[in-house]
């Protein structure tokens, strides 16, 4: 299983820190923001098909998987373990590569960091 937090490092060995952190931040505001707007042109009795409603949630559980890999990226950028963290994993870069497009099923990633962390601590 992938785990979250090192792609988070690897990304940002590979992208740069700031790079990433504004990816993650507009990872989660963008799809609010759209989702926002749904909702705006629903309450002004604009009909909407039934695709850009199930669009709209699919976003929100997108931002929802942002927000552990933004919380990561700053724990990460704020004790500069960049380096540290994601060089064990640079011979992986293209199994995670892979494995990163599971931020595209809706709160998958917010599930999987919060079951990693709970066995972090245990």
């Amino acid at each position: 299983m992938i785990n979250i937090r090192k792609l988070v490092a690897l990304d940002m060995l590979l992208h740069g820190t700031r790079f990433i952190l504004a990816e993650f931040a507009f990872g989660i505001l963008c799809p609010i923001v759209i989702f926002i707007v749904f909702l705006r042109a629903k309450s002004l009795d604009v009909v909407q098909p039934l695709w850009v409603i199930l669009l709209g949630y699919w976003l929100v559980g997108l931002a929802v998987n942002y927000i552990p890999l933004f919380i990561y990226a700053v724990i990460i950028a704020g004790n500069g373990s960049v380096a540290e963290e994601a060089q064990p994993e640079r011979a992986n870069v293209l199994k995670y590569s892979l494995q990163q497009f599971i931020i595209f099923i809706p709160l998958l990633v917010a599930v999987v960091a919060l079951l990693q962390e709970s066995r972090r601590y245990r």
